[in-house]
């Protein structure tokens, strides 16, 4: 098992909080970068992957539905945004400094080149417990704030608390343990074997689905390792500029994260643990605390299996930041950086898979 840093700011909401400076600067001094002087790195550790709203009783399930999942936290403002974060070291973060180990290289995507410190965002907001515009949301802070929500008979939310009250009383209130550190990121048997055949003897799995009887066909989750307990996905859309694609590499930095791209839209997939999974089943199966995204999900309509279990599932390809290079090579831009097409997704997997082919020293496809 990896050891985990000494240092570890983002091991929870307290930890990541830093006491402000009350040294004044000199003009020369401001204008030197923020980044060099700032402890706790946020913007490498915490990765932004969804938004959403909260204003029914499911959307406040689906809340606690994620904070379930090790390594993520979830931030509301007070606007009412709430945003999803994985709280997992950059793989180019020096950990013992806090410094990014591909600054102004070709490897450091451009949307953290382009990052202004001097307005970093991160700095002011999770540097804090709480503040008068954000606050992070963990497991107790959520039970906090949905104890004092009121709905109306419809499920619709019609009462919350007053923001500068609920901001105080959160800054007393964190979860200290909320994942260990130095668990590894889910082991992904079907992945692992794509590549295995692709670069060994044995010939590729065909990618197609496979065909039962539809009396045979057993009830979906009896025969499933739950993939989904170990999978958040993010749905994206398709990207539609060169500086989404970047996005993209920027979020493959992140251990534990890769694209799900198919012919009818990308997602973000997170490989995390919900913390019920247990023996390959849920351990709330069939109590309260089960949440609603999970005891509603239809299990027929199920994706989880198809993309997770399989290595080369028939709709849809698995990128990872090794791959980025290849997929760019399937997608056209223009000269201002709006992208004209991106091939199916079967032309994908091919040039990903000729690509290992090329790195193994293995220049033709196995007849």
């Amino acid at each position: 098992m990896t050891q985990a840093p000494v240092f570890i700011p983002w091991r929870s909401i307290a930890a990541g909080v830093v006491d402000p400076s009350a040294r004044t600067l000199t003009y020369g001094e401001a204008l030197e970068s923020p980044c060099a002087t700032c402890s706790t790195s946020p913007c490498c550790t915490h990765l932004p992957v969804h938004t959403f709203s909260v204003s029914t009783v499911g959307d406040l399930s689906y809340a606690a539905y994620l904070l379930n999942f090790d390594r993520i936290r979830l931030g509301v403002t007070r606007t009412g945004e709430w945003s999803v974060y994985y709280v997992n070291p950059c793989r180019f973060l020096d950990t013992e400094h806090m410094a990014c180990t591909v600054h102004a290289t070709d490897k450091q995507p451009n949307i953290c080149q382009n990052y202004s410190p001097y307005q970093c965002w991160y700095k002011r907001s999770m540097t804090k417990s709480v503040t008068a515009d954000f606050v992070f949301v963990d497991r107790a802070r959520l039970d906090f704030i949905t104890e004092r929500v009121e709905f109306d008979d419809a499920r619709n939310v019609i009462g919350i608390p007053d923001w500068d009250e609920l901001v105080n009383a959160l800054a007393s209130v964190s979860d200290e343990v909320p994942w260990d550190e130095a668990a590894p990121v889910p082991s992904d048997h079907a992945y692992e074997r794509w590549h295995a055949e692709v670069v060994g003897a044995e010939d590729p799995t065909p990618a197609h689905r496979r065909q039962l009887p539809f009396a045979d066909n057993p009830q979906p989750c009896d025969t499933c390792s739950a993939p989904c307990c170990e999978t958040l996905e993010f749905a994206q859309g398709f990207p539609t500029t060169k500086s989404s694609l970047d996005f993209f590499q920027f979020c493959l930095g992140f251990p534990g994260v890769e694209l799900s791209v198919s012919d009818a839209g990308w997602s973000l997939a997170i490989k995390t643990t919900c913390r019920h999974l247990t023996d390959g089943r849920c351990g709330v199966y069939g109590q309260p605390e089960r949440p609603l995204y999970c005891r509603y999900y239809d299990a027929w309509k199920c994706t989880y299996r198809e993309k997770y279990l399989q290595p080369r599932p028939a709709a849809s390809v698995r990128v990872r930041l090794d791959e980025l290079p290849a997929l760019t090579e399937c997608i056209v831009v223009d000269e201002n950086g709006v992208i004209a097409t991106i091939a199916p997704v079967d032309d994908i997997r091919a040039q990903i898979e000729a690509s290992w082919r090329k790195a193994a020293g293995l220049e033709q496809a196995p007849t």
